[in-house]
Formats: C-alpha cells, structure tokens, sequence
C-alpha cells in the first residue's frame, strides 16, 4: 500500500495555496511596451524591497525589440509570461504528496480502516504507475456490510481489485475552476480526482476546495482597462493600480489602492516613490526605469512629458551614468526598423484595444526614424489592419507610425467611411493621414479619436 501520513485531505481550510499566500503578480498591458514591461519590472522589485510584499514581475505579452534592448543592456530578466490569470484546480487541490492511496492489490480491510479513522468518502486506487484504476467509496462498503456481506474480519482477505467503483469525472490539475464547476454542479460526487499529464493522480478536489479563495492577486501597471489586461482578470484580485492614463476600470468588490498621475510614463511614478522613500535603486534598475521614461514620453518631446518626468530622467541617468537623450535615440534605433517584422507583429507589438460607448477601437503605435521603410510596405500594413479589424471585430483599427526625428505621425486606419471622411488632415494616400506635431496616444491621438466615435 501506498502512503503519505495526513488526515486533513479534505479540509480545505488548512490548505495551504490560499489566494492570500500567492506572490502579488505585478503585470502591464497586454502587447507590452517598454514603459509595461520596465515599471513591471520596478514595482516588483519596490514592492519586495521597500514594502516587504513578496511581487513578481510578470508580462502580458512579447518582448519587443526595443524593450529587448533595455533588458540586454541592463542585464535584467525577462519577467515571467502570463498567457491568463485564470485559477486552475492545480491551484485548490490537495496535492499527490498529502494523499492516502491504495493500490488494487492491498486489502480492502486496510481501505475500510482508513476510510472509517480519517472518515473520508473515497480514496484513490492506483496501479503501479499511479494511475487511477478505481475507487473504494464510503457508501460502497456500508452497502456491502450491511446486505449480509462477509464480517468486517472477512475484509482482510479480500483485495481492493475485487470491490472497485468507477472512476468517476476526473480532471487535468490546468483545468480552469470556473469549467470545472459547470460538471461539478452537476454531479452528486463529493469529491474528485485530478490528474497529471500521465493520467496518473496529482491530487483531490472536494466541494469544500471550490470555498476556497483561490483568486490571483494582481497589481497592474500601466493601465487600468480590463479590455486592455491580461485574459481572466475578472477573476483575480486586482490589490493595485499603479498607471498614469484614463481612469477606465469598472467596479471593485472591495477597496483597492490606485495610485494615478499625470505623467509621462508609469516609470515615472515607480521611481518617485523611490526617491521619496529615501532610496537610491542600484544602476541596472534606474536604467531599467529610465527606459520606460524616455520610451513612452520619445525622449522627452512627447506633449506628455512633464518636469516630474524630465527631474526623474535626470536623477536616473545620474544614477545609471547614462546620457538620457543619447541614450534614449540609442534605443529608439534600436526598435525602429520595420524590415525584420511581418506587419501583424508591426501592428500588434503595441496595440491597445478601447471600449467606448459600445464600440471597440484599437489603437497601436510604432516609432521609427523615418518613413521610408513604412512606405515600402504601405499596402501590406493596411491590408494586415483591416484583416486585424475584421478578426477582433472592431469598430475601426488604427495604427500610428510615429517619427521621432521630425515629430511627425502617420495615422493609418481601417473604418468606415463616415469616419474617415471627417478626419480633418492631409491624407497623403489612401487611409493615411498626416499628423504633424502628434506623438502622444494617450494625449493627442485617442481623445480625438473619441471625440469622433
């Protein structure tokens, strides 16, 4: 018989994945950016270090290449990829290690034993691989002693294999709960197995485990949207907001902290309450935190930029012994080219998606030196926008080719004709208009794109 000593399988109380000993997963906006992926990144590490919260940084999508050439060059890791923050069984279910399980050749009295000391309602049967094979039920054995079955004496000479019950439903430890319930609801079975990938037993869940609160705790950086965060976030428990755009986040069940400034980057915020906790970061973190300054405010030109941000790039690039504006063109270069990228990946990298009176919108944007390269390839971007628009059913889908050397936008959009009949700049071909002096999204190109919807 196989065994590990425990008699509170089934108390979920005393389990010991509770939601409120889960790290706080700090995590930007999905296709991050380098102000997500940086402040991500920072906030974890303040969190930890000045706030004794244990955080991990964590990212709702792919690393793009200038965010790659921050990391590279700061020696940072990529933080942990998030595809959901749905929680599964694997997340409430008693582990493999805190079972008791027989295999189908020990002897059913050791079962009833077992069943009757630790008044469980069933316990596993395992072949030697550890595969469920069956069940020996609480039910089952008061049947079979009380319809003039042998003495519970007789019990030590029958094997398990002789008095098997199905199965019954089982399911993968990366089930969603949320699925599971629906065939849980359903069902009159007390308990459930869970299996691995092997189909061998991984662990239980009873009805007391789905009590259980098993909700990530989130803190989000650089949004606030849900439209615009990582998938499942309606079941996790949103603890922080760390952002410095549009208040868009619906109800919370509870009070959270939200901490909102008109800045021109969330990096920004993150060192600013280092500065103001008396705490110089070490280089590679204040270089990390001056990229995302010097990213999401294009080197300080941008109409968002602030002094808090210019005084926050100077106090960092004193710390990391960087140059902000050299630096800063240095990065740009890096992720500008469009020759290496399909044009899905150009229109994804950065793209936010908007919710607004019904109707959803996505915005992305890329910066480049020069417009050469989005001329060559004109045709084959609005052609991938339209096929963006159409798959994600979308109201319009826009995409802004931002020129850092001469400040210049080029706004690209698939949309009804109505719309872009009402768009009030040169339009230099089809579906492309030209918008001198615009850099911001946040500040200059969505307002007016609300304003027309």
């Amino acid at each position: 018989m196989r065994r590990c000593a425990s008699s509170v399988w089934f108390r979920a109380t005393k389990n010991s994945r509770l939601s409120r000993n889960k790290p706080l997963l700090v995590v930007g906006h999905r296709n991050p950016d380098t102000d997500s992926i940086c402040a991500a990144i920072s906030y974890a590490r303040y969190k930890t270090e000045i706030a004794a919260v244990d955080a991990v940084a964590c990212r709702a999508g792919s690393i793009n290449r200038q965010t790659r050439f921050a990391l590279d060059a700061f020696g940072a890791d990529d933080p942990r990829l998030l595809a959901d923050v749905l929680p599964r069984l694997s997340d409430i279910m008693i582990q493999r290690q805190d079972l008791l399980l027989v295999d189908s050749g020990s002897p059913l009295a050791e079962a009833y034993r077992i069943i009757v000391d630790r008044r469980f309602s069933f316990m596993p049967v395992v072949d030697e691989a550890g595969i469920c094979v069956g069940r020996v039920t609480a039910v089952g054995l008061a049947a079979l002693l009380d319809r003039e079955g042998p003495p519970i004496g007789e019990l030590l000479a029958m094997p398990v294999d002789s008095f098997l019950e199905p199965v019954g439903p089982t399911f993968p430890t990366s089930l969603p709960i949320r699925d599971a319930e629906l065939t849980v609801n359903r069902s009159n079975e007390g308990g459930f197995i869970v299996t691995d990938e092997r189909g061998a037993v991984a662990g239980i869940v009873t009805r007391m485990n789905f009590m259980t609160d098993s909700r990530f705790r989130v803190a989000l950086v650089d949004h606030n949207e849900s439209s615009q965060s990582v998938d499942g976030i309606e079941h996790a428990h949103i603890e922080e907001i760390v952002d410095h755009h549009r208040i868009g986040i619906g109800r919370t069940n509870t009070p959270i902290t939200v901490i909102n400034h008109v800045v021109g980057s969330t990096c920004t915020i993150v060192a600013r309450m280092y500065r103001e906790a008396g705490v110089s970061p070490p280089p590679a973190l204040a270089g990390l935190m001056l990229s995302g300054v010097l990213s999401d405010t294009v080197v300080l030109n941008s109409p968002t930029t602030t002094d808090t941000d210019r005084s926050v790039a100077e106090w960092l690039g004193g710390i990391a012994e960087l140059d902000p504006v050299e630096y800063g063109h240095a990065m740009f270069a890096a992720g500008s080219g469009l020759a290496e990228l399909s044009a899905d990946a150009i229109i994804g990298q950065d793209q936010k998606t908007y919710d607004e009176r019904g109707r959803r919108f996505s915005v992305s944007q890329f910066e480049m030196v020069g417009f050469e390269g989005f001329w060559q390839r004109r045709v084959e971007l609005a052609e991938a926008l339209a096929a963006r628009r159409a798959a994600d059913d979308l109201y319009l889908s826009a995409l802004m080719l931002t020129d850092i050397t001469t400040s210049t936008t080029l706004l690209q959009i698939s949309g009804p004709p109505l719309l872009l009949d009402r768009l009030a700049f040169p339009q230099p071909a089809d579906g492309v208009f030209e918008m001198r002096g615009v850099l911001s999204r946040k500040k200059q190109v969505l307002p007016f794109l609300l304003e027309l919807l």
